[in-house]
């Protein structure tokens, strides 16, 4: 079946009698389908796209921020440090 043949079948089944009837059955089903894809498009966005704001609202959420930013940066040192000893201290322990 080609998609003239659907075409004709969806027509039988919908009981257009004129070229008219069917072009506006056919701008009806058109304007559905751009509706559902103007809903793809922000669901799609709205997924990936998530707006958070940077700045925090509140004085507990600055200290939250600035506590996290603090660990995090105390784990870096303690990992780089560890780093450090353990591929220096296996290079001066070679040469000794």
């Amino acid at each position: 079946m080609n998609i003239e043949d659907n075409a004709a079948n969806t027509a039988q089944n919908q009981g257009f009698c004129s070229i008219a009837e069917i072009e506006e059955y056919k701008s009806r089903v058109k304007e559905d389908i751009q509706d559902d894809e103007a809903k793809i498009a922000s669901l799609w966005n709205s997924l990936f796209h998530k707006e958070e704001s940077t700045m925090p609202k509140t004085p507990v959420q600055k200290i939250i921020n600035l506590a996290n930013l603090g660990t995090g940066i105390l784990d870096g040192v303690i990992l780089g440090w560890k780093l450090y000893r353990k591929f220096h201290g296996f290079k001066s322990k070679r040469r000794h």
